[in-house]
């Protein structure tokens, strides 16, 4: 059919679309004014509309049996479709007026505070409510903060039926929201009120029962309630009235109470709970994120805490103390500065604002506890005042005022935390180095690679083998997502009756693959394959089972039986996926070659994510483009919170922890989502190994704990275990907290879990690499061989024998004997050994052999920048200071944004004498990369150049950095370059660091 023959909507009608973007009923106008339509009567002019928005939107409707695709690019409407577009007619005619937030909400745009405002005040929304006038959302935006509204749990989404409804939890984010924002104290009290009148009679009874006269008790207590609903724990509390009975401890701990205070012990008997219950959810509500409530902890003695609870009269009366001090304090300070004096003496501050706050709120003899709670409250003060300066409009000019006051005021509060010795050379190197952990470990988490159950949830998979029991389909679909095999299976035999055989067997293969009885799962897809030769779900399943055993080359075999017989893009996929781990530079091949043929097709854009951030390149390179590739699929679809956790771990992948805990915590809310444990167990080792890469090992040991509450039978709850106690016996986070045995009691529970063979090589391989540093050689060798055993055709697992070998210089023998064992049988990996090969005569002192090897080998990779990096090092160190020159030279040309090829040029000039040349390029690298794996050793040499030139000082803040970095970096690699550094900077009167 020609455009020119194309009914269009009117004007008014696709102005309304240009606003709403409601993609589904312009579509069904369009077919069902038309006989039928082409793709490119939806692209064309007036409706414009996206090749990705259209993709996925007539997708979404052949799968809901609205549309029909007749043949390639060609569209009608189904019975079906004409249906949902009388309903979509009638109901927009019966559409009530919706409230909308006042003008003082609306201007500061905030738009997660006007969702919760719409959906508190209104009964129900649509997505189409928010682009409408006065409100205006934007799709990007309002598709953001929807996600991430939901995910935090303070609102649901009935995507049936398109409309959103806001939570228990989610009317306590709106009451403190509320408080933010200049309305009439009325209004306030008001809607709080209404909050009250529904929990009256349960208050009232619990009082009653427990004897509660107080009312400054009472009072905190509803303070407390309103803020903290039991929806948002029911899943790990007996019953509401042991959240009562918890809230009721904090309001009687109040500072107000001094000297009175309640033990854990007595209030247990008192009021009949446990004490393991009471502290566990004390735990949880006071010191975790994700819960709309904060408490501060105002620690008197080991046994005796009072809690404050945040924004409200105790802390608000701190902070006006607070702010006043500090902004005396900048004031005088730039004063007494000018004047050529210095007063700027923090703890002087803290105690003067400790004397004020222990005479005029406090009990004096609260003042030492004083002392030692205001660093981390004023921290947070200005953490607060960091994260609301959005809140402060062109329009709200006595704020603005403010702001620009403090700016230097809050300068100063961040101060805070730091050492007063540290020098101030040494605190952005503290603040952002990090430890060398082992991130092979999340190639384990079951929301990598895309599962069975993965494919099971596609459209196109499921319209292909599901074409009916749509009810069945949801309720075992989320049955299987969360682990929740028994139930799973009761549903399976109560439906079995109204299956076909092809769909009976799909299920029971997923519900196979999913108790890990894989050679149950074996048989049953050869059966499929037998049975059905021409579909291709026996090829991919069978495929998936395979590559789980860790049989790569099995696995492969048979997608191409299916490619070949059953050809289907989802094939593609698992190809690429398989190709991860056995030849890493054909996964990529595989999608570029398809990926032209489906733009839009979700498991293959997924699988290209895949493919980028397992590049080795990603750990070390720019993180632009995975990540806008990762972003992309979360707008496509933001409630995929699989996806959010891959860009979590795009974050760990390039060392950027902070920045993946901080996602995580946004994103995820894992501490009380505790009902999908494939995004809660991923979530929970993000975070812990997040804080572990950073040193904190207390807040990484938290979220162990959390995990093995919640989820105890479940490997990687104990992998976190044998991680964080493995790490903190090589790195000594603290050193009274070591315990071999919880470490490898960890790795022992994991491994008696764990089914499948690819993922147990994983186990043992992070549990080699802590034993390297701690057991010996030995120890570490037996688990990389049970590694090797598991998954013989995982070239990684090899890689990391490989590397254990490099700092044993008696093993020559049998480390080349193993590379030659690795030609054979990863022929496809000869550059990667080559590279290992000459590094190991390099280290082992065959200078002259390992020059050779790359040379030979730069004959075939001329491209390769690391066998260049390696062959300027090698020459360098044999006094070919010209052609290490050139070498280093010719890498920098291919990728002059690498950070170590300067490092490298530095040590280069620095072994031929040129310190000032070498100086230079340290810098330069430092510049680029600050806590590079290299960075320890750039500053070791940084110092020895400066030290040749005389330059003591800098030499001697060199040295100091180093001795930072030195001690995140693992033991065993440590030595290995350190050893090329074997003086000793006497002059500057510093302790060799331990190698």
């Amino acid at each position: 059919m020609s455009s020119t023959t194309i009914k269009y909507p009117s004007e008014e009608i696709i102005s309304t679309f240009n606003v709403n973007k409601d993609f589904e009923y312009i579509i069904l106008w369009m077919l069902h004014n038309n006989d039928r339509c082409r793709w490119a009567d939806f692209k064309a002019n007036p409706l414009n509309i996206s090749q990705a928005s259209l993709s996925k939107y007539l997708k979404l409707m052949i799968a809901n049996d609205q549309i029909l695709r007749e043949k390639k690019g060609e569209y009608k409407i189904t019975p079906e479709g004409r249906k949902h577009y009388i309903e979509i007619q009638l109901k927009d005619s019966l559409t009530e007026q919706l409230n909308y937030p006042p003008e003082v909400i609306l201007r500061r745009r905030n738009y997660d505070h006007i969702i919760l405002w719409m959906l508190y005040n209104n009964n129900v929304c649509k997505w189409s409510d928010f682009f409408e006038e006065p409100l205006s959302i934007n799709n990007s935006s309002l598709s953001k903060n929807l996600g991430l509204l939901k995910a935090s749990g303070l609102i649901d989404h009935d995507i049936s039926l398109k409309e959103y409804r806001i939570t228990k939890k989610g009317e306590a984010k709106f009451f403190s929201v509320l408080k933010r924002y200049d309305l009439d104290r009325q209004s306030i009290l008001e809607e709080e009120s209404k909050r009250i009148e529904v929990i009256t009679d349960k208050v009232s009874k619990f009082f009653s029962e427990y004897e509660i006269e107080s009312d400054e008790i009472k009072y905190r207590f509803l303070n407390i309630v309103l803020r903290l609903d039991y929806t948002q724990i029911e899943n790990t509390l007996a019953n509401e009235n042991e959240l009562n009975k918890i809230m009721l401890f904090l309001s009687l701990n109040h500072p107000d109470q001094y000297p009175d205070y309640i033990s854990v012990t007595n209030f247990s008997l008192k009021y009949n709970i446990k004490p393991t219950t009471l502290k566990f959810f004390l735990e949880k509500i006071v010191k975790e994120e994700g819960y709309p409530i904060k408490f501060f902890e105002l620690e008197v003695s080991n046994d005796i805490t009072y809690y404050i609870q945040a924004e409200e009269k105790l802390e608000k009366l701190l902070n006006v103390i607070v702010e006043d001090h500090i902004r005396k304090f900048t004031y005088l300070n730039k004063l007494n500065k000018k004047e050529g004096v210095d007063n700027s003496e923090i703890n002087a501050l803290v105690e003067l604002i400790a004397n004020e706050i222990c005479t005029n709120v406090f009990n004096e003899n609260l003042k030492p506890s004083m002392n030692k709670f205001l660093p981390e409250f004023i921290e947070n003060l200005a953490y607060k005042f960091e994260s609301e300066k959005s809140l402060i409009t062109q329009d709200d000019k006595t704020k603005g005022v403010i702001y620009q006051k403090f700016q230097n005021v809050f300068e100063v509060i961040q101060s805070f935390g730091t050492s007063e010795a540290a020098s101030s050379a040494s605190k952005p190197i503290d603040n952002e180095a990090y430890y060398f952990l082992h991130n092979r470990i999340f190639d384990t988490l079951d929301i990598i690679y895309l599962s069975k159950i993965d494919f099971f949830r596609i459209p196109e998979f499921k319209k292909a083998y599901f074409s009916k029991n749509s009810g069945f389909l949801s309720a075992i679909e989320e049955k299987m997502s969360k682990g929740s095999l028994s139930k799973a299976s009761e549903l399976l035999t109560d439906n079995i009756i109204n299956l076909s055989d092809i769909e009976l067997m799909i299920l029971r293969d997923i519900i196979y693959t999913s108790k890990g009885e894989l050679e149950d799962s074996l048989e049953l897809t050869q059966k499929i394959i037998e049975k059905y030769p021409d579909e291709y779900v026996g090829y991919l399943f069978q495929s998936e089972t395979y590559f789980l055993m860790g049989k790569f080359k099995d696995a492969l075999s048979v997608v191409e039986l299916g490619l070949t017989n059953a050809f289907d893009v989802l094939l593609i996929t698992q190809k690429a996926q398989i190709l991860i781990s056995y030849d890493h530079s054909k996964a990529v091949e595989t999608i570029d070659e398809v990926i032209e043929d489906y733009p839009e097709n979700f498991a293959l854009l997924r699988t290209k994510f895949l493919t980028v951030m397992t590049d080795k390149e990603c750990c070390i390179g720019p993180i632009a483009a995975p990540r806008a590739l990762i972003e992309s699929l979360i707008d496509e679809y933001p409630d995929n919170f699989e996806l959010k956790v891959l860009k979590g771990l795009l974050y760990i992948v390039n060392h950027q922890y902070q920045e993946a805990k901080n996602w995580i915590k946004e994103s995820i809310k894992p501490d009380i989502s505790e009902n999908n444990p494939r995004i809660d167990i991923a979530s929970y080792l993000i975070r812990t190994y997040s804080y572990l890469a950073r040193g904190k090992f207390e807040k990484a040991l938290k979220y162990v704990r959390i995990a093995q509450f919640h989820y105890p039978n479940h490997p990687i709850s104990h992998i976190m275990t044998g991680l964080v106690h493995g790490f903190n016996i090589v790195y000594k986070f603290d050193p009274k907290k070591e315990n071999k045995e919880l470490f490898r009691e960890g790795f022992k529970k994991a491994i008696s879990m764990q089914q499948s063979e690819k993922k147990l090589s994983r186990y043992y391989q992070l549990e080699c690499l802590i034993l390297n540093e701690t057991d010996g050689f030995d120890e570490a060798v037996n688990a990389i061989d049970k590694a090797i055993e598991l998954s013989p055709e995982h070239f990684d697992i090899y890689n990391t024998k490989a590397h254990i070998y490099l700092a044993l210089k008696d093993k020559q023998e049998e480390v080349f004997k193993f590379y030659d064992e690795l030609y054979e049988k990863f022929p496809h990996e000869d550059k990667d050994i080559r590279k290992m090969k000459s590094f190991s005569h390099y280290s082992f002192g065959n200078l002259v052999e390992g020059i050779n090897i790359l040379e030979e080998s730069l004959e075939i990779y001329p491209g390769s920048i690391g066998m260049l990096n390696n062959l300027a090092v090698f020459l360098s160190y044999s006094g070919r200071f010209d052609e290490a020159i050139e070498a280093i030279e010719k890498a920098i040309e291919i990728d002059p944004n690498e950070a170590n090829l300067y490092d490298t040029y530095g040590e280069i000039l620095l072994l031929a004498n040129d310190y000032k040349g070498a100086i230079e390029k340290f810098v330069q690298a430092l510049d680029m990369s600050p806590t590079g794996w290299f960075a320890f050793h750039s500053f070791l040499k940084l110092s020895k150049s400066y030290k040749a030139l005389g330059m003591m000082e800098e030499a001697r803040t060199c040295y100091e950095k180093a001795e930072i970095l030195t001690e995140k970096v693992l033991p065993g690699k440590r030595k290995m370059y350190m050893e090329q550094l074997d003086e000793i900077i006497e002059e500057l009167g510093k302790v060799p660091i331990q190698k």
